[in-house]
């Protein structure tokens, strides 16, 4: 196909991503925005709305990347117009961002308008994606970025929550080749259930910091957003979503997205690395370990490496801190194999290694450059030299001890 490819919702949290996506894949497209909407990518006038701004938005589109817009129950009846143009404009092809299990819910809005798709003339793809893992910054960065708390009333329920990102890279492989995919619904999901304990507990590992699941009873969480100011149609809107949760209805795992994507969906961990800590570190006030705090740390890692106190060290370790001497072949992650190191080295009950730390530098707000000296006392003979790097996450815990350097004397 040789047109430009709309993207409808490109300020959103799918639409911006799957532009972002089209955009590094060098693909031809354009953003439909209602006035007032700004973006970094190329952008035509389109309002649902507004009829009128139909025909420049489907100018030279051959394929749209359509989503509906959230928490309305009339979507299929404000985007009828904009649907009926697109045969007329020359379209190919229509891939939808629908929700899960909208096959099973016939008056449901997301299937009101599949079915308006389906009696079209235009093909088609749709995805059903589950919940997504950006909410929890998206609709929950206050709660859980700014006091540590996932209070959502999901109970011991779980869903397999899925990275947008992966979305985003199935509709650039739809919208490369759609005719492969037109009449197929794909649902989309994460490599796994997760529960919201589970979810506070990567979160806690990745972000430096507690974050808890504290499960508020439904009616206190739907009294919380009554009082918050929150309209009370979205309110039952979200308590019905996570009535879905607490029953585990969405908690299967689909093979659709590996298949259109060629590997397993993103984790939560390596979701959070990317794209979690990025917000923690633009929220108004968050800031990085101080220099202070790092020499303070590497000072209290290398005495308790010392004098063999394992309390003190692992507990200031991340959870998946990681050892690499490359001059021994180690490379080992852990606290139980990184202080296996240590038991290595010399017995816990013989007495400290004599360590000398001299020259420790801050190379920036996570890393820590430390000079060591090491003597062997029990063979009497050398002393063994090494520069250290300690790298630490924002809750400045040990992420990374490399040794860049080892020599004898």
């Amino acid at each position: 196909m040789a047109g430009k490819i709309l993207v409808v919702g490109a300020t959103g949290t799918v639409g911006s991503r799957v532009a972002a996506a089209l955009s590094a894949a060098k693909l031809d497209y354009v953003c439909g925005l209602r006035q007032g909407d700004r973006s970094a990518h190329p952008s035509v006038d389109l309002d649902f709305a507004r009829p009128e701004t139909f025909g420049g938005a489907l100018a030279g589109v051959d394929r749209v990347f359509l989503i509906a817009p959230g928490f309305t129950d009339d979507a299929d009846v404000l985007m009828a117009p904009f649907l009926k143009a697109l045969g007329a404009a020359g379209v190919r092809h229509v891939l939808y961002s629908s929700v899960i299990g909208a096959e099973y819910n016939p008056g449901g809005v997301h299937r009101r308008i599949e079915l308006a798709l389906e009696a079209g003339a235009v093909p088609w793809t749709f995805f059903r994606p589950n919940f997504y893992l950006q909410n929890f910054i998206t609709y929950e960065a206050d709660s859980v970025l700014g006091r540590g708390e996932i209070a959502l009333p999901t109970g011991d329920g779980a869903a397999s929550y899925l990275d947008v990102g992966d979305l985003a890279a199935a509709a650039v492989r739809v919208l490369a080749a759609p005719e492969a995919h037109a009449g197929h619904a794909y649902t989309l999901t994460g490599p796994a259930p997760l529960s919201h304990g589970a979810v506070a507990a990567a979160l806690t590992e990745v972000l430096g910091f507690p974050v808890i699941f504290t499960n508020p009873a439904p009616a206190a969480h739907s009294a919380a957003l009554a009082a918050a100011g929150v309209p009370a149609g979205i309110i039952a809107q979200s308590e019905a979503l996570y009535s879905l949760i607490r029953g585990n209805v969405c908690a299967a795992v689909s093979p659709d997205l590996p298949s259109l994507l060629g590997r397993p969906p993103t984790d939560v961990s390596s979701w959070a690395a990317r794209e979690a800590v990025p917000a923690l570190r633009r929220r108004p006030g968050a800031a990085e370990p101080t220099a202070a705090t790092l020499v303070s740390r590497t000072n209290a890692l290398m005495t308790a490496w010392e004098y063999g106190d394992t309390a003190t060290y692992q507990s200031l370790c991340a959870p998946r801190a990681r050892m690499t001497i490359p001059q021994y072949s180690l490379d080992v992650s852990g606290f139980d194999a990184i202080w296996g190191v240590r038991r290595s080295m010399k017995p816990l009950d013989a007495g400290p290694l004599h360590i000398h730390t001299v020259d420790t530098h801050v190379v920036d707000h996570r890393n820590v450059s430390a000079q060591a000296h090491v003597i062997h006392r029990a063979e009497g003979r050398f002393t063994q030299h090494g520069v250290v790097r300690f790298e630490f996450d924002a809750g400045a815990r040990l992420v990374h001890y490399h040794q860049l350097n080892t020599w004898m004397s």
